[in-house]
Formats: C-alpha cells, structure tokens, sequence
C-alpha cells in the first residue's frame, strides 16, 4: 500500500473524529479543509512525546507554510480521494454509501483501517491523542478558521515561516512547538 493511500486513509479516519468532536460540541462553524488541516497540523504536534519523537509527523511529513498556515501539501493536492468525505469547496460533507462504487470505496477504507490497526499502533496514537486535546484542549474544534490560522502562525514563528519548504522535525524542536501551542491555548477562550 502506497504511502499516500496510508495518509488519505489516516485523514479520512482523523476527519472522522474530528466531525463528532465538532458534533459533540455543537460547533457553530461548519468544518472546512483549512479547520481540518489546522486541527492535523495541531494533533500531529500533540503527538510528539519523549517516546514517539516524531509522532504523527512521521505519516503526516510533507507540511509547507502558505498563506493560511501549514498544509499537509498530499492531502492537499489529493483530497478528492478521500473514502467518506469531500469538500464542497471549502465545506466538509459526507460521501454516500448508495452505489456499488461507493460501497466497494467504503470496504477499501474499511480494509485499510483494519491492516493499519493490525501492523502499526498508529490508529491508537490518533484516538489517544485525539482524546488527550479534547480534555485539555474542548472547544478547540469549536475555534473560527482565521484563529485556528492565527494559532498556528503563533506556534511556527517566524523562524519556520521563512524557512517554508525546510520544516525542522526533530524532537526538541517540535517539543518546543509543543510548548508554544499549550501556552497559546491557554489564552485563548473559545
């Protein structure tokens, strides 16, 4: 399995939980690709830890900064391959299931999830760190896109932004990244 088609499965599975995170808070904003690719950037950043110095950075390694923040630049380009959901624009909706191509689709995702789960420990990291922000961090799926873009514009700094294309991923310094992100948080009301 090509690591693209890991990514999309993985985004796709992440957007998941991300959209009954949004249901479970009864989000006002709808959720769009920039929230969602904010909110990937700021999960694989919760992720590092002593243990996993990479975390999901690892899977998710090919974020540049634009102008909106940074982009996962696969999910970017190929996000109309997405097994269960597609943006309508910007607007996140659900892909059906009514078809004989929509479901062979969905049973391919269902495939994927499952050899994933079976080979790697990268479908608990996401839930368990999914789950760590939505205690420390609730209504962080509930923060409007132009904050979630400010949010990360803070975390990167303006060391990362000149340096778009080169992003540093070591461990100190993501951990660094880390740091800055909580410390943001915690300012922010939602």
């Amino acid at each position: 399995m090509s690591h693209l088609n890991k990514k999309l499965t993985l985004f796709d599975y992440i957007i998941g939980k991300f959209n009954a995170w949004h249901k479970e808070e009864n989000s006002p904003e709808p959720l769009t690709f920039t929230r969602c690719i904010k909110l990937l950037y700021f999960t694989c950043l919760a992720s590092v830890d002593e243990e996993n110095s990479e975390g999901l950075f690892r899977t998710f390694n090919n974020f540049s900064v634009y102008d909106r923040g940074p982009v996962e630049n696969n999910l970017m380009n190929n996000r109309i391959f997405l097994f269960n959901y597609y943006f309508q624009g910007e607007i996140l909706r659900s892909k059906g299931n009514n078809t004989e191509i929509e479901r062979e689709r969905k049973q391919k995702y269902q495939n994927n999830l499952a050899k994933y789960r079976s080979e790697t420990t990268i479908i608990a990291s996401i839930d368990t760190t999914i789950s760590k922000l939505k205690k420390q961090v609730p209504n962080l799926v509930n923060m409007d896109t132009d904050s979630l873009v400010n949010l990360s514009f803070k975390v990167l700094g303006e060391d990362e932004m000149l340096n778009l294309l080169n992003p540093v991923l070591s461990n100190d310094h993501l951990q660094e990244k880390q740091e800055i992100f909580y410390k943001e948080l915690s300012t922010i009301r939602v």
